[in-house]
């Protein structure tokens, strides 16, 4: 996990053409829980 870190020159191009929106680890899991949430809910 810390080899992808480190070398930002090649997981930003991967990460931005998968997910631009998943770029923050936490913001994922943000999203991902929330979603859990609204489904369970809804």
């Amino acid at each position: 996990m810390s080899s992808p870190r480190v070398r930002p020159q090649q997981p930003p191009q991967s990460l931005a053409g998968r997910s631009p929106l998943k770029l923050d680890p936490s913001e994922g899991i943000e999203m991902e829980s929330i979603r859990h949430q609204d489904l369970g809910l809804g």
